[in-house]
Protein backbone atom coordinates (compact mmCIF):
# COMPACT_ATOMS: atom_id res chain seq x y z
CA UNK A 1 0.00 0.00 0.00
CA UNK A 2 1.46 3.41 -0.92
CA UNK A 3 0.80 6.73 0.82
CA UNK A 4 -1.11 8.14 -2.16
CA UNK A 5 -3.41 5.11 -2.35
CA UNK A 6 -4.01 5.21 1.41
CA UNK A 7 -4.85 8.91 1.29
CA UNK A 8 -7.37 8.41 -1.50
CA UNK A 9 -8.95 5.42 0.23
CA UNK A 10 -9.53 7.47 3.38
CA UNK A 11 -10.81 10.43 1.34
CA UNK A 12 -13.27 8.26 -0.61
CA UNK A 13 -14.59 6.62 2.57
CA UNK A 14 -15.03 10.03 4.20
CA UNK A 15 -16.91 11.52 1.23
CA UNK A 16 -19.12 8.42 1.01
CA UNK A 17 -19.95 8.69 4.72
CA UNK A 18 -20.74 12.40 4.36
CA UNK A 19 -23.11 11.55 1.49
CA UNK A 20 -24.83 8.87 3.59
CA UNK A 21 -24.21 6.15 0.99
CA UNK A 22 -23.34 2.50 1.42
CA UNK A 23 -20.65 0.97 -0.80
CA UNK A 24 -23.42 -0.80 -2.73
CA UNK A 25 -25.34 2.45 -3.31
CA UNK A 26 -22.21 4.31 -4.44
CA UNK A 27 -21.28 1.46 -6.77
CA UNK A 28 -24.74 1.54 -8.39
CA UNK A 29 -24.68 5.32 -8.83
CA UNK A 30 -21.17 5.29 -10.34
CA UNK A 31 -21.75 2.24 -12.52
CA UNK A 32 -18.97 0.31 -10.78
CA UNK A 33 -18.75 -2.98 -8.92
CA UNK A 34 -19.16 -2.94 -5.13
CA UNK A 35 -15.89 -4.88 -4.86
CA UNK A 36 -14.16 -2.10 -6.76
CA UNK A 37 -15.42 0.49 -4.25
CA UNK A 38 -14.27 -1.65 -1.34
CA UNK A 39 -10.84 -2.24 -2.87
CA UNK A 40 -10.38 1.49 -3.53
CA UNK A 41 -11.25 2.37 0.06
CA UNK A 42 -8.83 -0.28 1.33
CA UNK A 43 -6.15 1.01 -1.09
CA UNK A 44 -5.87 -2.44 -2.69
CA UNK A 45 -6.12 -1.23 -6.28
CA UNK A 46 -3.88 0.82 -8.53
CA UNK A 47 -4.79 4.45 -9.15
CA UNK A 48 -8.12 4.53 -11.03
CA UNK A 49 -8.51 6.18 -14.42
CA UNK A 50 -9.55 9.85 -14.37
CA UNK A 51 -12.87 9.00 -16.06
CA UNK A 52 -13.63 6.64 -13.14
CA UNK A 53 -12.75 9.36 -10.64
CA UNK A 54 -15.11 11.82 -12.37
CA UNK A 55 -17.95 9.26 -12.18
CA UNK A 56 -17.26 8.79 -8.45
CA UNK A 57 -17.21 12.54 -7.81
CA UNK A 58 -20.55 12.93 -9.58
CA UNK A 59 -22.08 9.96 -7.76
CA UNK A 60 -20.93 11.38 -4.41
CA UNK A 61 -22.55 14.71 -5.25
CA UNK A 62 -19.32 16.63 -4.65
CA UNK A 63 -19.38 20.34 -5.45
CA UNK A 64 -17.31 21.29 -8.49
CA UNK A 65 -14.84 23.09 -6.23
CA UNK A 66 -13.88 19.72 -4.63
CA UNK A 67 -13.58 17.75 -7.88
CA UNK A 68 -10.03 18.84 -8.70
CA UNK A 69 -8.66 17.83 -5.30
CA UNK A 70 -10.56 14.51 -5.34
CA UNK A 71 -9.31 13.61 -8.83
CA UNK A 72 -5.75 14.76 -8.16
CA UNK A 73 -5.46 12.66 -5.01
CA UNK A 74 -7.03 9.62 -6.71
CA UNK A 75 -4.92 9.78 -9.86
CA UNK A 76 -1.66 10.20 -7.96
CA UNK A 77 1.34 12.22 -9.09
CA UNK A 78 1.70 12.92 -12.83
CA UNK A 79 4.46 10.70 -14.21
CA UNK A 80 7.54 12.42 -15.53
CA UNK A 81 7.78 12.57 -19.33
CA UNK A 82 10.05 9.92 -20.88
CA UNK A 83 13.62 10.98 -21.66
CA UNK A 84 14.24 12.36 -25.14
CA UNK A 85 16.43 9.34 -25.94
CA UNK A 86 13.53 6.99 -25.16
CA UNK A 87 11.21 8.93 -27.47
CA UNK A 88 13.84 8.79 -30.23
CA UNK A 89 14.23 5.02 -29.82
CA UNK A 90 10.46 4.50 -29.98
CA UNK A 91 10.24 6.50 -33.22
CA UNK A 92 13.19 4.60 -34.67
CA UNK A 93 11.52 1.28 -33.80
CA UNK A 94 8.32 2.38 -35.56
CA UNK A 95 10.30 3.45 -38.63
CA UNK A 96 12.19 0.14 -38.80
CA UNK A 97 8.92 -1.79 -38.55
CA UNK A 98 7.36 0.27 -41.37
CA UNK A 99 10.40 -0.32 -43.59
CA UNK A 100 10.31 -4.04 -42.78
CA UNK A 101 6.65 -4.32 -43.77
CA UNK A 102 7.30 -2.53 -47.07
CA UNK A 103 10.23 -4.84 -47.83
CA UNK A 104 8.16 -7.90 -46.93
CA UNK A 105 5.43 -6.85 -49.37
CA UNK A 106 7.97 -6.63 -52.20
CA UNK A 107 9.36 -10.10 -51.46
CA UNK A 108 12.68 -8.95 -49.99
CA UNK A 109 12.40 -11.34 -47.04
CA UNK A 110 16.03 -11.18 -45.86
CA UNK A 111 16.02 -7.38 -45.71
CA UNK A 112 12.59 -7.39 -44.05
CA UNK A 113 13.83 -9.74 -41.33
CA UNK A 114 16.82 -7.47 -40.70
CA UNK A 115 14.55 -4.44 -40.15
CA UNK A 116 12.13 -6.38 -37.97
CA UNK A 117 14.99 -7.70 -35.82
CA UNK A 118 16.25 -4.13 -35.38
CA UNK A 119 12.79 -2.93 -34.32
CA UNK A 120 12.44 -5.86 -31.93
CA UNK A 121 15.75 -5.07 -30.20
CA UNK A 122 14.59 -1.49 -29.70
CA UNK A 123 11.23 -2.55 -28.24
CA UNK A 124 13.04 -4.94 -25.91
CA UNK A 125 15.32 -2.14 -24.67
CA UNK A 126 12.29 0.13 -24.19
CA UNK A 127 10.40 -2.54 -22.26
CA UNK A 128 7.51 -2.25 -24.74
CA UNK A 129 5.87 -5.66 -24.35
CA UNK A 130 3.16 -5.11 -26.95
CA UNK A 131 5.64 -3.85 -29.54
CA UNK A 132 7.91 -6.79 -28.79
CA UNK A 133 5.06 -9.28 -29.23
CA UNK A 134 3.98 -7.60 -32.46
CA UNK A 135 7.50 -7.92 -33.89
CA UNK A 136 7.49 -11.63 -33.05
CA UNK A 137 4.37 -11.81 -35.21
CA UNK A 138 5.93 -9.80 -38.07
CA UNK A 139 9.01 -12.02 -38.11
CA UNK A 140 6.81 -15.13 -38.01
CA UNK A 141 4.91 -13.85 -41.08
CA UNK A 142 8.14 -13.62 -43.08
CA UNK A 143 9.22 -17.08 -41.92
CA UNK A 144 5.89 -18.58 -43.01
CA UNK A 145 6.17 -16.93 -46.42
CA UNK A 146 9.63 -18.46 -46.87
CA UNK A 147 8.49 -21.96 -45.90
CA UNK A 148 10.06 -22.03 -42.43
CA UNK A 149 6.98 -23.14 -40.51
CA UNK A 150 8.73 -24.54 -37.42
CA UNK A 151 10.72 -21.35 -36.70
CA UNK A 152 7.58 -19.30 -37.38
CA UNK A 153 5.60 -21.19 -34.74
CA UNK A 154 8.54 -20.84 -32.33
CA UNK A 155 8.37 -17.05 -32.80
CA UNK A 156 4.68 -17.09 -31.89
CA UNK A 157 5.25 -19.25 -28.81
CA UNK A 158 8.14 -17.05 -27.62
CA UNK A 159 6.15 -13.81 -27.91
CA UNK A 160 5.32 -12.03 -24.63
CA UNK A 161 1.84 -12.67 -23.24
CA UNK A 162 -0.37 -11.13 -20.60
CA UNK A 163 -2.59 -8.12 -20.10
CA UNK A 164 -0.07 -5.71 -21.63
CA UNK A 165 -0.50 -7.32 -25.06
CA UNK A 166 -3.32 -5.67 -27.03
CA UNK A 167 -6.06 -7.79 -28.63
CA UNK A 168 -4.93 -6.61 -32.08
CA UNK A 169 -1.40 -7.93 -31.49
CA UNK A 170 -2.78 -11.17 -30.05
CA UNK A 171 -4.84 -11.55 -33.22
CA UNK A 172 -1.77 -11.06 -35.44
CA UNK A 173 -0.03 -13.88 -33.57
CA UNK A 174 -3.08 -16.16 -33.76
CA UNK A 175 -3.50 -15.57 -37.51
CA UNK A 176 0.14 -16.26 -38.38
CA UNK A 177 0.13 -19.43 -36.26
CA UNK A 178 -3.05 -20.63 -37.99
CA UNK A 179 -1.54 -19.99 -41.42
CA UNK A 180 1.72 -21.77 -40.55
CA UNK A 181 -0.16 -24.83 -39.32
CA UNK A 182 -2.42 -24.83 -42.39
CA UNK A 183 0.55 -24.78 -44.76
CA UNK A 184 2.28 -27.46 -42.69
CA UNK A 185 -0.74 -29.76 -42.93
CA UNK A 186 -1.91 -29.54 -39.30
CA UNK A 187 -5.47 -28.19 -39.65
CA UNK A 188 -6.83 -29.23 -36.25
CA UNK A 189 -4.09 -27.36 -34.38
CA UNK A 190 -4.53 -24.49 -36.82
CA UNK A 191 -8.26 -24.30 -36.12
CA UNK A 192 -7.54 -23.67 -32.43
CA UNK A 193 -5.60 -20.53 -33.35
CA UNK A 194 -8.16 -19.52 -35.99
CA UNK A 195 -10.97 -19.78 -33.41
CA UNK A 196 -8.99 -17.45 -31.15
CA UNK A 197 -8.44 -15.02 -34.03
CA UNK A 198 -12.19 -14.91 -34.70
CA UNK A 199 -12.93 -14.24 -31.02
CA UNK A 200 -10.30 -11.47 -30.85
CA UNK A 201 -11.62 -9.84 -34.03
CA UNK A 202 -15.08 -9.79 -32.43
CA UNK A 203 -13.63 -8.19 -29.29
CA UNK A 204 -12.04 -5.29 -31.19
CA UNK A 205 -15.14 -4.86 -33.39
CA UNK A 206 -13.09 -4.87 -36.61
CA UNK A 207 -15.08 -6.27 -39.55
CA UNK A 208 -12.06 -6.33 -41.87
CA UNK A 209 -10.05 -8.45 -39.44
CA UNK A 210 -13.07 -10.62 -38.64
CA UNK A 211 -13.58 -11.38 -42.34
CA UNK A 212 -9.88 -12.29 -42.63
CA UNK A 213 -10.18 -14.61 -39.62
CA UNK A 214 -13.25 -16.31 -41.11
CA UNK A 215 -11.37 -16.88 -44.39
CA UNK A 216 -8.40 -18.44 -42.56
CA UNK A 217 -10.66 -20.66 -40.44
CA UNK A 218 -12.61 -21.69 -43.53
CA UNK A 219 -9.44 -22.75 -45.34
CA UNK A 220 -8.37 -24.86 -42.37
CA UNK A 221 -11.83 -26.40 -42.14
CA UNK A 222 -11.61 -27.52 -45.80
CA UNK A 223 -8.29 -29.22 -45.10
CA UNK A 224 -9.78 -30.90 -42.02
CA UNK A 225 -12.75 -32.15 -44.03
CA UNK A 226 -15.26 -29.89 -42.25
CA UNK A 227 -16.91 -28.62 -45.42
CA UNK A 228 -20.12 -27.37 -43.76
CA UNK A 229 -18.07 -25.33 -41.29
CA UNK A 230 -15.91 -24.01 -44.12
CA UNK A 231 -18.95 -22.98 -46.18
CA UNK A 232 -20.41 -21.14 -43.17
CA UNK A 233 -17.16 -19.26 -42.56
CA UNK A 234 -16.70 -18.26 -46.21
CA UNK A 235 -20.31 -17.04 -46.35
CA UNK A 236 -19.79 -15.00 -43.17
CA UNK A 237 -16.57 -13.54 -44.56
CA UNK A 238 -18.26 -12.62 -47.83
CA UNK A 239 -21.20 -11.00 -46.05
CA UNK A 240 -18.96 -8.91 -43.78
CA UNK A 241 -16.71 -7.92 -46.67
CA UNK A 242 -19.69 -6.86 -48.75
CA UNK A 243 -21.15 -4.77 -45.92
CA UNK A 244 -17.85 -2.97 -45.29
CA UNK A 245 -16.86 -2.63 -48.95
CA UNK A 246 -13.76 -4.78 -48.41
CA UNK A 247 -13.14 -6.07 -51.93
CA UNK A 248 -9.96 -7.94 -50.93
CA UNK A 249 -11.86 -10.13 -48.44
CA UNK A 250 -14.72 -10.50 -50.94
CA UNK A 251 -12.30 -12.02 -53.45
CA UNK A 252 -10.85 -14.31 -50.77
CA UNK A 253 -14.33 -15.43 -49.72
CA UNK A 254 -15.29 -16.20 -53.33
CA UNK A 255 -12.15 -18.28 -53.79
CA UNK A 256 -13.05 -20.12 -50.58
CA UNK A 257 -16.58 -20.79 -51.84
CA UNK A 258 -15.07 -22.13 -55.07
CA UNK A 259 -12.83 -24.46 -53.07
CA UNK A 260 -15.77 -25.91 -51.15
CA UNK A 261 -17.85 -26.34 -54.31
CA UNK A 262 -14.91 -27.98 -56.07
CA UNK A 263 -14.82 -30.65 -53.35
CA UNK A 264 -18.52 -31.42 -53.06
CA UNK A 265 -20.06 -29.88 -56.17
CA UNK A 266 -21.57 -28.61 -58.23
CA UNK A 267 -18.74 -27.64 -60.57
CA UNK A 268 -20.89 -24.89 -62.07
CA UNK A 269 -20.97 -23.19 -58.66
CA UNK A 270 -17.22 -23.61 -58.23
CA UNK A 271 -16.59 -22.00 -61.59
CA UNK A 272 -19.05 -19.16 -60.95
CA UNK A 273 -17.34 -18.31 -57.64
CA UNK A 274 -13.87 -18.45 -59.21
CA UNK A 275 -14.94 -16.20 -62.10
CA UNK A 276 -16.51 -13.77 -59.62
CA UNK A 277 -13.22 -13.71 -57.68
CA UNK A 278 -11.40 -13.00 -60.94
CA UNK A 279 -13.67 -10.02 -61.66
CA UNK A 280 -13.12 -8.66 -58.15
CA UNK A 281 -9.35 -9.06 -58.37
CA UNK A 282 -9.38 -7.30 -61.74
CA UNK A 283 -11.31 -4.40 -60.19
CA UNK A 284 -8.72 -4.25 -57.40
CA UNK A 285 -5.83 -4.40 -59.82
CA UNK A 286 -4.49 -7.26 -57.69
CA UNK A 287 -2.19 -9.13 -60.07
CA UNK A 288 -1.57 -12.23 -57.97
CA UNK A 289 -5.23 -12.80 -57.14
CA UNK A 290 -6.19 -12.23 -60.79
CA UNK A 291 -3.77 -14.95 -61.81
CA UNK A 292 -4.86 -17.30 -59.01
CA UNK A 293 -8.60 -16.84 -59.63
CA UNK A 294 -8.24 -16.97 -63.41
CA UNK A 295 -6.19 -20.15 -63.47
CA UNK A 296 -8.47 -21.72 -60.86
CA UNK A 297 -11.52 -20.97 -63.03
CA UNK A 298 -9.65 -22.24 -66.10
CA UNK A 299 -8.81 -25.52 -64.36
CA UNK A 300 -12.47 -25.98 -63.36
CA UNK A 301 -13.56 -25.29 -66.95
CA UNK A 302 -11.14 -27.96 -68.12
CA UNK A 303 -12.65 -30.44 -65.65
CA UNK A 304 -16.00 -29.61 -67.29
CA UNK A 305 -14.49 -30.45 -70.72
CA UNK A 306 -14.97 -26.81 -71.74
CA UNK A 307 -11.68 -26.42 -73.60
CA UNK A 308 -12.65 -23.09 -75.19
CA UNK A 309 -13.70 -21.61 -71.85
CA UNK A 310 -10.55 -22.90 -70.20
CA UNK A 311 -8.34 -21.24 -72.82
CA UNK A 312 -10.26 -17.97 -72.55
CA UNK A 313 -9.93 -17.87 -68.75
CA UNK A 314 -6.26 -18.81 -68.95
CA UNK A 315 -5.71 -15.91 -71.35
CA UNK A 316 -7.38 -13.52 -68.90
CA UNK A 317 -5.10 -14.83 -66.15
CA UNK A 318 -2.01 -14.31 -68.31
CA UNK A 319 -2.71 -10.65 -69.10
CA UNK A 320 -1.64 -9.25 -65.68
CA UNK A 321 1.81 -10.82 -66.05
CA UNK A 322 2.79 -8.10 -68.48
CA UNK A 323 4.31 -4.97 -67.03
CA UNK A 324 4.13 -5.92 -63.35
CA UNK A 325 6.93 -6.05 -60.82
CA UNK A 326 9.49 -8.84 -61.12
CA UNK A 327 8.42 -10.56 -57.90
CA UNK A 328 4.74 -10.53 -58.89
CA UNK A 329 5.65 -11.83 -62.33
CA UNK A 330 7.62 -14.72 -60.86
CA UNK A 331 4.69 -15.79 -58.70
CA UNK A 332 2.33 -15.41 -61.64
CA UNK A 333 4.51 -17.57 -63.88
CA UNK A 334 4.39 -20.39 -61.33
CA UNK A 335 0.59 -20.41 -61.37
CA UNK A 336 0.46 -20.25 -65.17
CA UNK A 337 3.01 -23.06 -65.48
CA UNK A 338 0.69 -25.23 -63.43
CA UNK A 339 -2.03 -24.65 -66.01
CA UNK A 340 0.44 -25.42 -68.83
CA UNK A 341 1.23 -28.77 -67.21
CA UNK A 342 -2.46 -29.46 -66.71
CA UNK A 343 -2.79 -29.17 -70.49
CA UNK A 344 0.36 -31.25 -71.13
CA UNK A 345 2.30 -28.26 -72.49
CA UNK A 346 5.61 -29.16 -70.85
CA UNK A 347 7.75 -26.94 -73.08
CA UNK A 348 5.68 -23.86 -72.23
CA UNK A 349 5.88 -24.71 -68.53
CA UNK A 350 9.67 -25.08 -68.70
CA UNK A 351 9.95 -21.70 -70.38
CA UNK A 352 8.16 -20.10 -67.44
CA UNK A 353 9.90 -22.05 -64.67
CA UNK A 354 13.56 -22.39 -65.65
CA UNK A 355 14.38 -18.68 -65.01
CA UNK A 356 12.75 -18.92 -61.58
CA UNK A 357 14.94 -21.78 -60.32
CA UNK A 358 18.13 -20.21 -61.67
CA UNK A 359 20.55 -20.01 -58.67
CA UNK A 360 21.15 -16.35 -59.55
CA UNK A 361 17.46 -15.61 -58.87
CA UNK A 362 17.34 -14.40 -55.27
CA UNK A 363 14.07 -12.45 -55.14
CA UNK A 364 11.70 -15.40 -54.79
CA UNK A 365 11.14 -16.98 -51.38
CA UNK A 366 12.25 -20.53 -50.64
CA UNK A 367 8.77 -22.08 -50.67
CA UNK A 368 7.97 -20.63 -54.11
CA UNK A 369 11.30 -21.85 -55.51
CA UNK A 370 10.52 -25.30 -54.13
CA UNK A 371 7.11 -25.18 -55.80
CA UNK A 372 8.72 -24.27 -59.13
CA UNK A 373 11.14 -27.20 -58.81
CA UNK A 374 8.24 -29.54 -58.09
CA UNK A 375 6.46 -28.37 -61.24
CA UNK A 376 9.62 -28.87 -63.29
CA UNK A 377 9.86 -32.40 -61.88
CA UNK A 378 6.28 -32.95 -63.06
CA UNK A 379 7.29 -31.78 -66.54
CA UNK A 380 10.23 -34.21 -66.49
CA UNK A 381 7.92 -37.08 -65.54
CA UNK A 382 5.47 -36.20 -68.31
CA UNK A 383 8.38 -36.20 -70.77
CA UNK A 384 9.68 -39.55 -69.47
CA UNK A 385 12.83 -37.99 -67.99
CA UNK A 386 12.96 -39.87 -64.69
CA UNK A 387 16.53 -38.90 -63.77
CA UNK A 388 15.68 -35.24 -64.39
CA UNK A 389 12.65 -35.48 -62.09
CA UNK A 390 14.76 -37.06 -59.35
CA UNK A 391 17.37 -34.32 -59.68
CA UNK A 392 14.68 -31.63 -59.38
CA UNK A 393 13.28 -33.20 -56.22
CA UNK A 394 16.75 -33.51 -54.72
CA UNK A 395 17.27 -29.80 -55.41
CA UNK A 396 13.97 -29.10 -53.67
CA UNK A 397 14.96 -31.25 -50.65
CA UNK A 398 11.78 -33.31 -50.79
CA UNK A 399 12.84 -36.75 -52.12
CA UNK A 400 12.90 -38.98 -49.05
CA UNK A 401 11.47 -42.29 -47.87
CA UNK A 402 11.66 -41.27 -44.21
CA UNK A 403 8.50 -41.30 -42.07
CA UNK A 404 9.48 -37.74 -41.13
CA UNK A 405 8.69 -36.61 -44.70
CA UNK A 406 7.75 -32.95 -44.30
CA UNK A 407 5.75 -31.89 -47.37
CA UNK A 408 2.48 -33.86 -47.61
CA UNK A 409 1.36 -32.31 -50.91
CA UNK A 410 4.32 -33.88 -52.74
CA UNK A 411 3.46 -37.46 -51.78
CA UNK A 412 1.94 -38.30 -55.18
CA UNK A 413 5.05 -37.28 -57.10
CA UNK A 414 7.48 -38.98 -54.71
CA UNK A 415 5.57 -42.26 -54.90
CA UNK A 416 5.32 -42.07 -58.70
CA UNK A 417 9.08 -41.54 -58.97
CA UNK A 418 9.94 -44.33 -56.53
CA UNK A 419 7.68 -46.72 -58.45
CA UNK A 420 9.27 -45.68 -61.75
CA UNK A 421 12.70 -46.37 -60.22
CA UNK A 422 11.62 -49.90 -59.33
CA UNK A 423 11.46 -49.05 -55.61
CA UNK A 424 7.78 -49.80 -55.09
CA UNK A 425 8.48 -51.21 -51.60
CA UNK A 426 9.97 -47.85 -50.54
CA UNK A 427 7.06 -46.07 -52.22
CA UNK A 428 4.57 -48.10 -50.18
CA UNK A 429 6.45 -47.46 -46.92
CA UNK A 430 6.49 -43.73 -47.65
CA UNK A 431 2.78 -43.64 -48.52
CA UNK A 432 1.81 -45.62 -45.41
CA UNK A 433 3.85 -43.31 -43.18
CA UNK A 434 1.99 -40.35 -44.68
CA UNK A 435 -1.37 -41.97 -43.89
CA UNK A 436 -0.28 -42.14 -40.24
CA UNK A 437 0.90 -38.55 -40.27
CA UNK A 438 -2.35 -37.34 -41.87
CA UNK A 439 -4.33 -39.20 -39.19
CA UNK A 440 -2.29 -37.45 -36.50
CA UNK A 441 -2.61 -33.97 -38.02
CA UNK A 442 -6.31 -34.31 -38.84
CA UNK A 443 -5.86 -33.37 -42.51
CA UNK A 444 -8.53 -35.19 -44.50
CA UNK A 445 -7.16 -33.84 -47.79
CA UNK A 446 -3.69 -35.20 -47.06
CA UNK A 447 -5.09 -38.55 -45.93
CA UNK A 448 -6.98 -38.89 -49.20
CA UNK A 449 -3.78 -38.18 -51.16
CA UNK A 450 -1.78 -40.61 -49.02
CA UNK A 451 -4.35 -43.40 -49.48
CA UNK A 452 -4.27 -42.82 -53.25
CA UNK A 453 -0.48 -43.16 -53.09
CA UNK A 454 -0.83 -46.41 -51.13
CA UNK A 455 -3.06 -47.81 -53.89
CA UNK A 456 -0.52 -46.84 -56.59
CA UNK A 457 2.39 -48.43 -54.74
CA UNK A 458 0.40 -51.55 -53.83
CA UNK A 459 -0.60 -52.10 -57.46
CA UNK A 460 3.07 -51.74 -58.49
CA UNK A 461 3.97 -54.46 -55.96
CA UNK A 462 1.28 -56.78 -57.32
CA UNK A 463 -1.01 -56.42 -54.32
CA UNK A 464 -4.43 -55.69 -55.86
CA UNK A 465 -6.34 -56.43 -52.65
CA UNK A 466 -4.35 -53.83 -50.70
CA UNK A 467 -4.78 -51.31 -53.54
CA UNK A 468 -8.54 -51.90 -53.61
CA UNK A 469 -8.75 -51.56 -49.83
CA UNK A 470 -6.96 -48.18 -49.98
CA UNK A 471 -9.38 -46.94 -52.67
CA UNK A 472 -12.34 -48.16 -50.60
CA UNK A 473 -11.04 -46.27 -47.56
CA UNK A 474 -10.59 -43.15 -49.70
CA UNK A 475 -14.14 -43.42 -51.03
CA UNK A 476 -15.59 -43.89 -47.55
CA UNK A 477 -13.55 -40.98 -46.17
CA UNK A 478 -14.55 -38.68 -49.04
CA UNK A 479 -18.23 -39.54 -48.64
CA UNK A 480 -18.15 -39.16 -44.85
CA UNK A 481 -16.78 -35.63 -45.09
CA UNK A 482 -18.94 -34.48 -47.99
CA UNK A 483 -16.20 -34.54 -50.65
CA UNK A 484 -18.84 -35.70 -53.11
CA UNK A 485 -17.03 -34.98 -56.37
CA UNK A 486 -13.91 -36.75 -55.16
CA UNK A 487 -15.97 -39.70 -53.95
CA UNK A 488 -17.67 -40.03 -57.35
CA UNK A 489 -14.30 -39.80 -59.11
CA UNK A 490 -13.00 -42.66 -56.95
CA UNK A 491 -15.91 -44.80 -58.19
CA UNK A 492 -15.04 -44.09 -61.84
CA UNK A 493 -12.30 -45.64 -64.00
CA UNK A 494 -8.85 -43.95 -63.87
CA UNK A 495 -8.72 -40.78 -65.96
CA UNK A 496 -12.48 -40.14 -65.85
CA UNK A 497 -13.71 -36.59 -65.27
CA UNK A 498 -15.80 -35.74 -62.20
CA UNK A 499 -19.42 -34.93 -62.96
CA UNK A 500 -22.13 -33.03 -61.14
CA UNK A 501 -24.69 -35.77 -61.39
Amino acid sequence: MNDVGKSFGLLLARYRGDAGLTQQELAERAGLGVRTIGALERSERAAPHRSTLRRLAQALGLPRSDWQNFISVGAGPTPAPPPASQVTSALAAQAAERVGRALHQTGASTDALREFELARRMHRQLGNHDGLARLHGRIAQVLVDTGRFGPALAEVLEAPTGSRITPRTQMLLAMVAARALELHGQPLDGLTHADRAVALAHSINDDHQLAAAYVRRGSLAVQAGLLDNAATDFEAAGRLASQSGDLVRTVQADLGRATVALQRGPLDTARLCAERALAGAEQLGDVLRMVAAGTYAASIAREQDDAAGSRQLAALAAVPCRGVSLVQNLHAQIVLALLDLDAGATAAARGRLEPIVDPAQTLLDASSRREALMLLATADLLDGNLSGAVRRLEDADVLTVSPAFQIPDTIKMVVDILVAQGRADSALATAESMVVRADTSGSVLHRLEALRAVSVAARALGRPAQAAAAIAQSRHLAAAHGFLLRERLLRQPPGAKPTDQ
